[in-house]
């Protein structure tokens, strides 16, 4: 887990980004009085959202080579028969 987040620094500083923005905006709305269920469901959302980057990885990251050469392959077989017809 930590050398994903490592890894996918890209996608993990948005969503620690998502995080802490929404912590410290629930945090003054609640001191000054003024959260209210809207409030609390625009934190919660994007706190969840965080979350989700957080877990997720970067496509330059992800993608392996195998993976390219088999979606090039596919494209050049696609075009190739897209001209025998």
């Amino acid at each position: 887990m930590i050398k994903n987040l490592i890894a996918n620094w890209k996608t993990t500083s948005a969503g620690l980004t998502m995080i802490v923005g929404s912590a410290v905006h629930l945090v003054f709305s609640v001191k000054s009085g003024s959260a209210n269920e809207n409030t609390w469901t625009i934190a919660l959302t994007a706190m969840i959202g965080g979350i989700g980057l957080l877990l997720a990885g970067d496509a330059s990251v992800s993608v392996q080579k195998t993976d390219s050469g088999m979606v090039e392959t596919q494209t050049n077989a696609g075009i190739k028969q897209d001209n025998k017809l």
